[in-house]
């Protein structure tokens, strides 16, 4: 089976078909036997973990463990358990997990590579390296509401039904249009960049409308800012930033390489534009350095002043 029926199958399974989606992998599914068979296979795995609830760090402790473990292909109770094991390699495939332990919630997260999702109502979503992704499995029925740790880009198909990004700070409030939203569940920092249509922003008392070429910004102490921007924050090949916070560049950089910052609030308002790559955290921080004029070092993964 290639990566884009593994993809597909367990789309159908989480609900995130369209109906005319499910009615044409149905059909394909009663012309094959392969693929009847393969669905069948991820059908027994999947209602097995629906089945079961842990504690989230446990069954990454237990992934973990396994992955150094297995050796060979092996078979308890008449199930092939590395083909169990082949349902979570999708998953790392695109650089994403899904876990439905026990729970009513959908996750995607990314790991240091960037995934493309379409959700049910064919909204189209590129999430950035180490960010999370939310959303109810009744996604689509009567809500579009989902849930973002980190960065993502949103491209949200029309509907009569709001879309909403909760954010650590606050709601962006959506219809059908394209921005992209970063978010900074540890420090409180939210940048919201709009490309076309039209959303609002809701959080702390602040209720605000945004028009494309704005960016709203949400600092650490809950500040809220809007102004315009020339250039789109890009980090999909480098990380682009026009005219932005040094919170948001060292936002990316958490993001990007894993690394944690100690900086003063005030120096985080700082505004800088720059262009970093994302293979080399050593050059990101000379070109910091270089354009903002300060002595930023990596001490224990952490950016700080020197």
């Amino acid at each position: 089976m290639n990566l884009n029926t593994e993809d597909t199958i367990v789309k159908y399974l989480s609900g995130n078909m369209s109906e005319e989606e499910r009615t044409l992998f149905l059909e394909e599914v009663a012309k094959s036997d392969v693929l009847s068979s393969e669905l069948d296979s991820f059908r027994n795995v999947w209602s097995l973990t629906n089945q079961l609830s842990y504690d989230q760090d446990a069954v990454d402790a237990s992934w973990h463990n396994f992955q150094q473990e297995v050796k060979a292909p092996f078979r308890i109770l008449g199930f092939d358990w590395l083909k169990v094991a082949a349902s979570f390699t999708i998953l790392v495939a695109f650089s994403l997990g899904m876990w439905f332990f026990g729970s009513t919630d959908v996750t995607f997260s990314t790991d240091s590579n960037i995934a493309k999702l379409t959700l049910a109502d064919e909204t189209k979503i590129e999430l950035n390296s180490n960010s999370v992704l939310t959303y109810d499995k009744s996604f689509g029925n009567e809500t579009r509401e989902v849930s973002l740790s980190g960065q993502a880009y949103f491209n949200v198909s029309k509907s009569d039904k709001k879309f909403i990004v909760h954010s650590i700070s606050g709601d962006v409030i959506v219809h059908g249009t394209e921005f992209s939203v970063f978010a900074n569940e540890h420090t409180g920092f939210t940048l919201v960049e709009l490309y076309e249509g039209s959303i609002s922003y809701k959080g702390k008392g602040e209720d605000v409308v945004l028009v494309p070429g704005q960016r709203l910004i949400v600092d650490e102490t809950g500040e809220v800012s809007i102004s315009k921007f020339v250039s789109k924050s890009e980090w999909s090949e480098n990380i682009a930033c026009d005219n932005v916070p040094l919170s948001y560049i060292l936002g990316q950089l958490n993001l990007t390489y894993g690394v944690a910052f100690k900086v003063s609030n005030r120096m985080l308002k700082e505004h800088y534009t720059l262009s970093l790559p994302k293979d080399d955290l050593s050059a990101c921080i000379k070109i910091l350095n270089d354009v903002s004029g300060k002595s930023f070092v990596l001490i224990d993964n952490t950016i700080v002043l020197k």
